[in-house]
């Protein structure tokens, strides 16, 4: 199954949807990504993949 291209990061405190920048995404072609750098917060965060808004 092969992921939409958007990725987002969605903070569950406050609501503010963040769209990662191209260079925190990597993918090696074989259906996996990798996501670099993401920032880490003491409460979850949701990664949402695809054009929801």
């Amino acid at each position: 199954v092969k992921l939409p291209e958007q990725v987002r990061l969605v903070d569950l405190v406050d609501g503010s949807i963040y769209a990662l920048p191209p260079g925190m995404v990597e993918d090696n072609g074989r259906g996996q990504r990798s996501f670099l750098h993401l920032p880490l917060r003491d409460y979850p965060l949701l990664l949402a993949f695809g054009d929801f808004i």
